[in-house]
């Protein structure tokens, strides 16, 4: 499993500087799915930077991206809908999630080898 998370922000101006993404993993109820051995739910923490570049005009869009991948085996149910909620330097809004079922292990794509 890969998660990409694009920052995007109308003017290069604003967006200039470090910003602390989570991404938690919740349930169709939004409770924190556990699925670390310890029982704890899984949460991504990490910092994209928006650096300003004189090449582009201040009032131009800006983007930041974050990739993560998690590799196989994420214990997730099949059939059962999840989703990453997106918080940006503590705040969080309903548009920043990304919904997605549990596929049973037959479903899910080979590793090659």
């Amino acid at each position: 499993m890969a998660l990409v998370t694009l920052l995007a922000f109308e003017r290069r101006s604003e967006a200039t500087g470090t910003y602390e993404v989570t991404l938690r993993l919740l349930d169709a109820n939004d409770e924190p799915v556990p699925v670390l051995e310890d029982g704890e739910p899984l949460v991504i923490r990490a910092h994209a930077e928006v650096k300003d570049r004189d090449s582009m005009a201040h009032d131009a869009p800006a983007t930041a991206s974050l990739v993560v991948n998690l590799g196989p085996g994420v214990p997730l149910e099949p059939n059962r809908r999840y989703r990453w909620q997106v918080s940006v330097n503590g705040k969080t809004h309903p548009d920043w999630s990304a919904p997605f079922y549990g596929r049973a292990a037959e479903d899910r794509p080979r590793e090659e080898g």
